[in-house]
């Protein structure tokens, strides 16, 4: 569009009319702008242009007319007028507050930055990223809780209490299965030790254990064990005890009753007894005449000590078959149930014995009385005037006897087939001088007494 001279003759500056946003002329125009430098700066790496010389592209204005700005640039103030402030529009026209359409806003001289560098975060996004963490550390917490609790139930949980105290037993450690139960061991007690009970045959080699029952602060576990050729059921009882890291229940294994290891010695006092090898000598004879002991399931052997010259016993079996007072069987070796250890003599003992009633009826024979003292045999009868000398005892034959079983201490001697005594003697009338032969019997003899021990020395019989 173009304007008629004014009455000077010269083209006064007139704005551009805004054209088509769409138009070519103002797409060309708008690439043009994007590459000026705001007022007052020229474009990054140009040269700028000489004072005399007009920018590249743009047409001289007729001669006398003032120069038509270029698109979007404010028009040079002329020549020898001073110029417009900067900021401040040298047009009559009033100046726009923003950019006409079509044109691009002043850019800035330094170098553009990113917005999100200088933006602050969104506080919404950082408040959700915390709400997630606090979520996934409350959830790992529920989780660790319900693990723990479940790891922390079952390691105080009353069969847990159990299974230790028949693995001790299974492995022989009998003061670990006594730490568990609470079980003390006196002095008396040979047979609950680690180094006995692990040489015992028969022992638990197996459990399982079954339900759990728990009432107020009891509880039960059942179990199923096995032993030797054996297998049982079995009730432990547990009550309550402190708490665990004051959250878990803890249970206490109440020590079950053990079986007893009892017998009795039909033998002398002195007789050395061993129990699954293990010298009572010294134990304590209970008022029942039994030494009773203590024992953990498993078998254990009855027998004298060592060999004995003069004694000999056949060894007693006891089967402790789980627990309580009636877990012990004895029984002898013909399979008889007793517990009584009977003692007998042996080949040497019974030789000596017959050695002992032999001795003593040489002794009677051996004597030159009518009367001897203390022998089974005696002469009646005689005439007091006379006198009687070199009196003989015959004994023929002699007497057959067997050395009984042990009772009431001793061993009793027994005739079995009597013998036969006779008696005689040189006889003299002391009033008239004659001389004769004077004779007694045959009687029998027998022997009835008792061997009431045995020594270095050999047997003692007592008639």
């Amino acid at each position: 569009m173009s304007y008629p001279p004014s009455s000077d003759g010269q083209y006064p500056w007139r704005p551009q009319e805004p054209r088509d946003r769409q138009g070519g002329d103002q797409q060309a125009q708008q690439a043009h702008d994007d590459q000026q430098a705001p007022v007052g700066q020229q474009a990054p790496g140009s040269q700028p242009a000489p004072a005399d010389q007009q920018a590249p592209g743009s047409q001289p204005a007729p001669y006398g007319q003032q120069p038509t700005a270029a698109y979007g640039q404010q028009p040079t103030a002329p020549y020898g007028q001073p110029p417009a402030p900067y900021g401040q529009p040298t047009s009559a026209y009033p100046t726009q507050a923003y950019p006409p359409t079509g044109q691009q806003p002043p850019s800035s001289p330094y170098p553009p930055t990113d917005p999100s560098l200088s933006q602050p975060r969104k506080k919404k996004r950082g408040r959700a990223a915390v709400w997630i963490a606090a979520a996934v550390v409350l959830v790992l917490l529920v989780a660790g809780g319900i693990v723990a609790g479940v790891l922390g139930t079952g390691a105080h949980a009353p069969e847990r209490e159990v299974e230790e105290y028949l693995s001790a037993l299974v492995d022989g450690d009998v003061d670990e299965a006594f730490a568990v139960s609470g079980e003390d061991a006196s002095d008396g007690d040979l047979l609950l030790t680690d180094d006995v009970y692990a040489d015992v045959d028969d022992r638990i080699s197996g459990y399982e254990v079954g339900d759990t029952t728990i009432s107020g602060d009891t509880a039960e576990v059942e179990t199923s064990i096995s032993q030797g050729d054996e297998t049982y059921d079995a009730t432990f009882t547990l009550t309550k005890a402190e708490k665990a890291f004051v959250v878990f229940d803890t249970w206490a294994l109440q020590a079950p009753e053990l079986g007893v290891v009892s017998y009795s010695v039909d033998g002398p006092e002195e007789t050395a007894v061993t129990v699954a090898g293990i010298d009572t000598t010294d134990v304590e004879v209970a008022e029942s005449g039994a030494v009773d002991l203590r024992a953990l399931p498993g078998t254990y052997t009855i027998s004298l000590a060592g060999d004995d010259a003069y004694f000999a016993a056949e060894p007693i079996t006891v089967s402790v078959v789980g627990f309580g007072p009636d877990a012990a069987t004895a029984t002898t070796a013909d399979g008889a149930e007793s517990s009584t250890l009977a003692v007998t003599l042996t080949e040497g003992a019974v030789t000596a014995a017959q050695e002992a009633v032999d001795a003593y009826i040489d002794g009677c024979a051996a004597a030159t009385e009518f009367r001897p003292e203390g022998c089974p045999f005696a002469a009646h009868g005689e005439n007091p005037s006379y006198d009687y000398t070199n009196c003989v005892w015959t004994l023929d034959p002699r007497p057959e006897f067997t050395i009984g079983e042990y009772a009431d201490g001793e061993w009793a001697v027994s005739t079995d087939s009597p013998g036969s005594a006779e008696l005689s003697c040189d006889v003299s009338d002391p009033a008239t001088g004659a001389t004769g032969t004077s004779t007694a019997g045959p009687m029998d003899v027998e022997v009835a007494g008792a061997i009431t021990g045995f020594d270095d020395d050999g047997a003692t019989y007592v008639p």
